[in-house]
């Protein structure tokens, strides 16, 4: 595979995974990872630094944990998340968390 520009959380992928198959089934869901996994993203699986950022997140900012884990890799990867979720406009004002809606 050619070079990687984005990043996602191991858990994140989980999560796409299943909202997927809650709406629309297994085989979705399994095409929706062949597609993710053709993209060039890295998927991260998370250590123990993105584990306690994403902990410390979640218990500062009301979000659910898998967001949590999103900020804290765009954190730890020094990279800006793009989303169009406004669950992440409560870290605008956190220390190294760069963000741009879509």
């Amino acid at each position: 595979m050619g070079e990687r520009f984005g990043f996602l959380s191991l858990i994140n992928l989980g999560e796409v995974y299943y909202m997927v198959h809650g709406k629309h089934g297994k085989s979705s869901a399994d095409q929706s990872l062949h597609v993710i996994h053709t993209m060039p993203i890295e998927i991260i699986a998370p250590n123990y630094e993105i584990t306690i950022v994403a902990a410390k997140l979640k218990a500062n900012h009301e979000m659910s944990y898998a967001d949590a884990f999103a900020a804290a890799l765009t954190i730890s990867m020094k990279a800006t998340l793009i989303t169009g979720d406004k669950e992440f406009k409560s870290l605008e004002r956190e220390p190294n968390f760069k963000m741009k809606f879509i």
